[in-house]
C-alpha cells in the first residue's frame, strides 16, 4: 500500500495560522480548551499528521482566542459603520452555576446590499439597574459603532420598567416590544391565569409531574416485569424534559428597582404597553437560592439569580408541552398515579377535556412562537400575528366554557399587547407580501408612504445630533401634518421660503415624483409578495428609490428580541458546570466568535479561509 506523504507545517505564520483553526474549531463547536489534551485527539493527529505542531491549551486561550475575536470584530464593525439605522436587542441573563447578571446585546441591521443581518455584539456581566446598563451598552455601541451619533438607532426588548428606562437614556429613537413576550402576557398574565378552573387544571398537571418526577425509581421496579417498558421509559423522559422546563420558567431575576408587580409604563414611541409581571405570583412565595438554602434578598450590585416558586407555570409554551405530553399518554399517566397511591392527582374526564382543548388552542401560538424566531424579523410580521391570534380565537358552539373565556379575554388586549403603530404600517406596506394585510384604502396606503418620503426627505438636513435625540413621535406627527397640495420642507424656514419652496417647480417635480413612485410600487399588487422582503428590494431599488431609503429604515426595526434569548442558550452551554470558573472577557469572546464568525467567513471553501487555505497550500507544496 502506498503511503501517503503527510504535509509538513514549518514557518510559524503557518503554524499561527493553525492554532486559529484550532480555536475556531473549538468555538464553533463549544468545546473547552482542555479539550486539546483529550488522548483521543492527541492520538489522531499523531497518528495521521505527526508533522502537524497541535497547540496548547494556553496559547488557544491567551493568544489564538484574542486574534480570531478581534478579526471577527473588525468584520463586524465595518458593517454596522456602513448601515445607516440599527436596531439594538438586550436582556438581562443570570447563569446558574455563578448567579451573576449578564447582559447581552444584538443588533439588527440592513447591509448594503440589502441583506438581512443580526451579530451578537456582547454578552457580558452588568449589574441589573438602568445605569449600569446603559453605561455598558454605551461602552459596546461607541467600541462597535464610533459614528453612531450619525446612526438612527431603536432598541427591542421586553418592555420591563427597567429597560424601558434603559431605552430612554440611550436616547433611541424609538423602542419596541418584544411581540414573543407580548404574546407570553396575552397568553398567562391577560387570559390562562384568570381563568380559576384553567388554573387549578394546570396546577393539577405540574403535581402529576412532580409526583411522577419524584417517584420515577418506583416507576422503573414496578415495571421490570412489565412489557410496556418502552412506553414508560418515554414517559420518564418526558417528566424530566417538563422538570427542566418548569425550573428554567421559575427562575426570576430581582433587581433593586424591579419589584415582581411591574409598573405599567407608555414608550415615548408610538407603542403603549402594560409590561406587568404574571399576577399570579404571591408575595409570600419561597425564595430560594440555587443551593436550596433560605435566604433573603439582601442588595448588591451583582445579585445571584434567586428561583421564585410559582403556583403553576409561568410560560404558555411550558404549559402546551405539559398538556401534550400528558395527553399523550393519558393512560400512561393515570395507571402510574394509581401505583404509587396518588389517586387525587388523577384529572376527571371533564379535566382531560379541558386539557385537550387547551393543547390544542396553543397549537396556534407555538407557531407564531417559530414565526418570530427567526434571527432577522420585522414589524410587518404585527399584523400577521394579529390575523392569526383573531382567527384561533373564533368562538365555536363545541367550545367548553373555559376555552371561550380565554378567546375573549384573548381578543380584549389584542390592541394593547400587539398595537398596529404608525411605523407597523409602514413596515407592512414596505414588505410586498403584506401589504394588502392593512385593511385602509388605496388612496391611504397612498398617502402614508407620500408622507412618510415627504419627513425623510425634510430630515435629511437636520444635523445627526439633532436627531439622535428626537423620538419618532416627532417624526409621525410631522408624517400626520403632511397633505398632499402642503408640505412643511424646513419647518425653520421664514415664511416666504416656505412659500417659495411650495410653489417652486423643482417642489412640485419632487413632489409628482414621489406621488408616481408610489403609485407604481402599490400597483404591484400581489404579484411582488416574496417571503423576503430583502430579496424584493435589492431587485427593485433602482425602481422605486425614494421608497428603498424608507424600506431600509422600517425593515430594520426588530419585531423580536428571541434572538438574544437564543444567544443565552448558548452562553449557557459555555458556562457549565465544568467551566463555571471561566473568565467573563473569554466567555464574551467565544460567545462572540461562535455567533458572527460563520456569517463573514465562508465555511464551505478553504480557498475563502486564509487559515484552511495555508495548510492546504502546504499540502499541495509536498
Amino acid at each position: 500500500m502506498m503511503a501517503h506523504k503527510m504535509p509538513k507545517f514549518g514557518p510559524a505564520t503557518s503554524q499561527a495560522q493553525l492554532n486559529q483553526d484550532f480555536m475556531v474549531w473549538f468555538a464553533l463547536d463549544l468545546n473547552p480548551f482542555s479539550m486539546i489534551n483529550n488522548n483521543g485527539l492527541q492520538y489522531f493527529f499523531r497518528k495521521n499528521i505527526p508533522q502537524l505542531h497541535v497547540p496548547d491549551k494556553s496559547t488557544l486561550r491567551k493568544k489564538s482566542l484574542v486574534e480570531v475575536y478581534d478579526a471577527t470584530v473588525d468584520k463586524v464593525s465595518a458593517d454596522l459603520a456602513a448601515s445607516q439605522s440599527v436596531n439594538l436587542m438586550f436582556d438581562g441573563w443570570s447563569d446558574r452555576h455563578g448567579g451573576v447578571h449578564h447582559i447581552g446585546l444584538r443588533a439588527q441591521f440592513i447591509r448594503e446590499d440589502w441583506v438581512g443581518r443580526v451579530v451578537t455584539l456582547s454578552v457580558m456581566p452588568c449589574s441589573s439597574d438602568a445605569l449600569s446598563i446603559t453605561e455598558h451598552i454605551m461602552n459596546e455601541i461607541q467600541r462597535f459603532i464610533p459614528n453612531y451619533l450619525e446612526k438612527t438607532l431603536y432598541s427591542t426588548h421586553d418592555g420591563t420598567g427597567v429597560m424601558l428606562n434603559v431605552s430612554e437614556l440611550l436616547k433611541v429613537e424609538n423602542w419596541f416590544h418584544c411581540t414573543s413576550h407580548a404574546v407570553h402576557l396575552l397568553l398567562t398574565t391577560d387570559s390562562l391565569n384568570r381563568i380559576p378552573e384553567v388554573v387549578a387544571v394546570l396546577n393539577k398537571c405540574k403535581s402529576i409531574v412532580n409526583a411522577l418526577h419524584f417517584k420515577s425509581d418506583i416507576l422503573v421496579r414496578e415495571v421490570n416485569s412489565s412489557n410496556d417498558r418502552v412506553v414508560m421509559d418515554e414517559m420518564l423522559d418526558k417528566i424530566g424534559h417538563l422538570m427542566e422546563l418548569q425550573q428554567a420558567d421559575n427562575s426570576i431575576e430581582l433587581s433593586d428597582d424591579t419589584s415582581l408587580s411591574e409598573m405599567s409604563t407608555s414608550s415615548a414611541g408610538d407603542v403603549s404597553v402594560a409590561s406587568e409581571c404574571d399576577e399570579t405570583y404571591s408575595l409570600a412565595s419561597v425564595l430560594t437560592t440555587h443551593d436550596g438554602k433560605l435566604q433573603a434578598g439582601q442588595g448588591s450590585s451583582m445579585k445571584r439569580g434567586w428561583c421564585l416558586q410559582n403556583e403553576i407555570c409561568t410560560r404558555w409554551n411550558s404549559s402546551l408541552e405539559m398538556a401534550e405530553s400528558l395527553m399523550h399518554m393519558k393512560t400512561d399517566v393515570t395507571n402510574a398515579l394509581k401505583v404509587i397511591g396518588k389517586y387525587d392527582h388523577c384529572l376527571t374526564v371533564d379535566e382531560w377535556a379541558l386539557l385537550g382543548e387547551l393543547a390544542n388552542f396553543l397549537l396556534t401560538f407555538r407557531g407564531l412562537s417559530e414565526l418570530v424566531s427567526n434571527k432577522v424579523t420585522s414589524l410587518s410580521l404585527i399584523p400577521l400575528m394579529r390575523a392569526e391570534i383573531s382567527d384561533a380565537c373564533q368562538l365555536n358552539a363545541e367550545d367548553c366554557d373555559e376555552l371561550k373565556s380565554i378567546k375573549r379575554l384573548v381578543m380584549k388586549n389584542l390592541d394593547k399587547r400587539l398595537p398596529v403603530s404608525r411605523s407597523v404600517e409602514l413596515a407592512t406596506l414596505l414588505d410586498p407580501a403584506t401589504v394588502s394585510l392593512l385593511g385602509s384604502a388605496d388612496n391611504n396606503k397612498e398617502d402614508m408612504l407620500y408622507s412618510a418620503i415627504m419627513a425623510s426627505q425634510a430630515a435629511q438636513p437636520t444635523s445627526s445630533g439633532d436627531q439622535q435625540g428626537q423620538s419618532e413621535d416627532d417624526g409621525e406627527q410631522a408624517e400626520d401634518n403632511c397633505s398632499a397640495s402642503s408640505f412643511s420642507f424646513a419647518a425653520s424656514c421664514s415664511k416666504k421660503m416656505r412659500l417659495v419652496q411650495k410653489y417652486s417647480v423643482f417642489v412640485q417635480s419632487a413632489d409628482h415624483a414621489a406621488r408616481d413612485e408610489v403609485k407604481r410600487y402599490l400597483s404591484l399588487g400581489i404579484c411582488a409578495a416574496d417571503e423576503d422582503p430583502m430579496a424584493f428590494w435589492k431587485t427593485n431599488e433602482q425602481n422605486f428609490p425614494m421608497l428603498a431609503v424608507l424600506a431600509k429604515k422600517y425593515l430594520t426595526l426588530s419585531a423580536s428580541s428571541v434572538a438574544v434569548e437564543n444567544m443565552f442558550s448558548t452562553t449557557g452551554i459555555i458556562l457549565n458546570g465544568q467551566r463555571s470558573t471561566l473568565a467573563p472577557h473569554r466567555l464574551n469572546c467565544l460567545t462572540f466568535i461562535r455567533d458572527n464568525y460563520q456569517l463573514y467567513f465562508d465555511m464551505g471553501s478553504s480557498d475563502s479561509d486564509p487559515c484552511i487555505a495555508a495548510s492546504l497550500s502546504h499540502a499541495k507544496q509536498n
